[in-house]
């Protein structure tokens, strides 16, 4: 690989990059992984765009460069990588690397959203209940199951307290036990209380207070 990556081989340089960084059982090496992800980026392999940014966003085997972090991601998104989409849009709402641009921030989840990427879809939901998208609760709810299908537990979990209390929709105890219930299984504390309390009242599942309480425990 060392032989064609320094002839020149873009694929042979994306291959050093993930051996250095450790995930192959090799030995870790920061700095020539970021060399060699680098050196395929600058090559034109789209595939290390994301893996170059991530290491100047995070400062790994370098300095954090959040600028040249946004700029790596902003080429990857325009080749088409959805999570680069949402990285883009994240960096952009929050002002990370790039001037703040919530339109430009939206239209970048959107299109991650829209590709399949249940972070993005989860922020979308965010943004329509809190009013910065037109849709509101139901727009949320909508692509809150999106992501929710998924196995995304925080959306599972804003989904569960959408059918609670009937946000959005007409109210759904046992829809919400059973989400809740998915998201308790990670140890999630409010789930696990919240699972506690449907069993103790009988909201959405047979009443059992003696379940409630070890939930609740």
């Amino acid at each position: 690989y060392t032989v064609a990556a320094e002839a020149g081989h873009p694929p042979s340089m994306y291959r050093l990059g993930t051996i250095y960084s450790g995930s192959l059982g090799l030995p870790e090496d920061p700095a020539k992984c970021r060399l060699w992800f680098e050196r395929a980026a600058e090559a034109g392999m789209e595939q290390a765009y994301p893996e170059i940014a991530g290491i100047y966003l995070y400062g790994y085997g370098t300095d954090p460069d959040p600028g040249r972090a946004y700029g790596w991601y902003r080429r990857s998104a325009e080749a088409g990588d959805p999570l680069s989409m949402f990285k883009v849009g994240y960096m952009c709402s929050e002002g990370v690397g790039t001037e703040r641009d919530m339109d430009e921030a939206v239209r970048m989840f959107r299109m991650a959203a829209v590709a399949g990427v249940p972070e993005a879809q989860f922020k979308m939901a965010m943004l329509a209940r809190d009013g910065v998208i037109v849709g509101g609760s139901k727009l949320a709810l909508a692509w809150y199951r999106s992501a929710a299908d998924q196995g995304f537990a925080p959306a599972m979990f804003n989904l569960a307290t959408m059918l609670y209390e009937g946000d959005g929709t007409e109210k759904d105890p046992k829809g919400a036990f059973d989400l809740y219930s998915k998201v308790a299984e990670t140890g999630d504390g409010d789930a696990l209380f919240m699972v506690g309390r449907m069993y103790f009242e009988g909201i959405g599942v047979e009443k059992d207070p003696g379940k409630g309480f070890e939930f609740f425990g």
